[in-house]
């Protein structure tokens, strides 16, 4: 793995961990995780996790309800 999959992979680790733990927007998520350009971030999280950041956002959230039942 090469040095820039390696910070790829960490900044969407973290950013997946950010959009589940906390109430940030998009945009702030980003750029906590070093993005400038909240278009480019999706488009990579995207690749990355197989939704976009607003969908996986959702389905935490949902679920995240569904076990306080």
């Amino acid at each position: 793995m090469s040095p820039k999959e390696y910070l790829t992979n960490f900044r969407i680790t973290r950013a997946a961990q950010l959009l589940e733990i906390t109430e940030l927007s998009i945009e702030s998520v980003a750029m906590s995780c070093g993005y400038q350009n909240t278009l480019g971030f999706s488009k990579i999280f995207k690749a990355r996790m197989g939704v976009a950041p607003s969908v996986y956002k959702k389905r935490k959230s949902q679920q995240q309800k569904k076990e306080e039942r």
